[in-house]
């Protein structure tokens, strides 16, 4: 699996292991793995470009049924884990006992990276292990849900019933544990360290280190992004970028788009394909239904590579997050930030603001909470009523963001 060469080139004492979602080769936003990938692969490359540069092992989920080892940008990957198959955490664990050397260890979690509910369960026998065998972990909870009632149409499932109660239970249960097994969590919002307070998370345990922002994408003209795209010129676009899912309000802002088909000024783009984790689930295939007929004033692109994310954050005037909850820190919000692009948030994100940095950017633009934040019932009426200054202000809160959250500034805060 491992050759001796790759094996004493980063079996080092200062090297970081990774447990994590991670793209194929030579990309960096990929539709084969789960949207943590993104972030790993912006981490990593910040990790190589810093004064302190560490040899870095990522395990990662296979691609297909293939198990793989190769070096990517300096990189030794090891795609051993096999998604909805527990069995593959033997392989995993085994790696791990190939580096006895290296002590650091980041996982990068959200539910869903490495497949589902048996999935998801089992890997606390990896947490366990990396403990047992005196490994400092590092726990990164990109996403933190402490009530499904919330996430119901997501899921499929009813509100307020005995099972949500008793999976909203397990979580908690299940959150105490990883606290156990780790040196410490770390959230990428500041509204989750409460979460899991709740859960009973020690707060000596957890840590706020934000989101990153990618500022190494290169933008572009919007004259020469709509060329590109074909899309109207003179047009006020209004963008929804991410997976076609319930909690990301993808159907709310189809509506929109019907509402306001017959005001000439708008056009909506739909920057998104469907859910990487869902699209085999009987509900979410009944939920994608709706977007079969679209009005003439819409476009569904389904998911955008790599290769035409500038064009599309480009040609937009507004970025839109009609979201129903906030279950993670958004990769949507972040790209918005990397194209300095103003963006409006559903009422259901006002907790973004209880990250300081967030809410200093927001006091020092003068924005409002009506300017940021939209119920969205109302989200037509909003976008018809957006003023110019309005929208400069959300322009301003963008780049400011940007600056402090760039992957640059946040790399620093892991190695410290």
């Amino acid at each position: 699996m491992l050759n001796r060469k790759l094996l004493s080139q980063y079996n080092r004492a200062d090297s970081l292991l990774f447990i994590a979602s991670y793209p194929e080769k030579s990309v960096t936003y990929s539709n084969k793995v789960c949207a943590v990938g993104g972030f790993t692969k912006n981490t990593l490359l910040a990790l190589n470009k810093g004064k302190a540069k560490t040899p870095q092992i990522v395990i990662t989920v296979m691609i297909g049924e293939k198990e793989e080892v190769y070096v990517d940008n300096g990189v030794l990957v090891l795609r051993l884990i096999s998604r909805n198959n527990p069995l593959s955490y033997l392989k995993v664990m085994r790696a791990i006992g190939l580096f006895t050397r290296v002590k650091q260890v980041i996982v990068e979690f959200e539910f869903g990276s490495f497949g589902g509910l048996i999935n998801t369960t089992f890997f606390l026998s990896v947490l366990s292990y990396l403990k047992l065998v005196g490994k400092n972990t590092q726990l990164v909870m990109h996403q933190v849900v402490d009530n499904l009632d919330n996430l119901a149409g997501h899921l499929g499932w009813q509100k307020k019933t005995l099972k949500t109660t008793l999976f909203n239970t397990g979580l908690r249960k299940y959150y105490l544990l990883m606290s156990w097994l780790v040196e410490r969590i770390i959230v990428t919002e500041k509204v989750f360290s409460a979460r899991l307070r709740k859960a009973g998370v020690s707060e000596t345990k957890l840590c706020f280190i934000p989101h990153g922002v990618d500022t190494e994408v290169k933008s572009m003209a919007k004259s020469r992004a709509r060329q590109l795209l074909k899309l109207p010129k003179r047009a006020f676009i209004i963008m929804y970028f991410g997976y076609l899912t319930w909690y990301k309000g993808a159907d709310i802002f189809l509506e929109a788009a019907r509402v306001l088909q017959k005001k000439g000024k708008f056009y909506f783009v739909m920057a998104g394909g469907t859910s990487f984790s869902n699209k085999s689930k009987e509900h979410y295939k009944t939920y994608l239904k709706q977007f079969a007929s679209l009005p003439d004033n819409l476009r569904l692109t389904g998911f955008v590579p790599e290769r035409e994310l500038a064009a599309y954050f480009a040609a937009a005037d507004l970025i839109v997050l009609p979201y129903r909850t906030m279950m993670s820190s958004s990769g949507p919000l972040s790209l918005s930030f990397t194209f300095k692009k103003p963006v409006l948030l559903s009422s259901s994100l006002r907790s973004y603001l209880h990250s300081p940095d967030l809410a200093l950017a927001f006091k020092e633009v003068g924005l409002t909470r009506q300017e940021l934040f939209f119920e969205t019932s109302r989200l037509p009426e909003v976008l018809k009523t957006l003023k110019a200054n309005q929208l400069r202000k959300l322009t301003l809160f963008s780049q400011k963001v940007r600056s402090v959250r760039s992957y640059a500034k946040i790399v620093s805060r892991y190695l410290s």
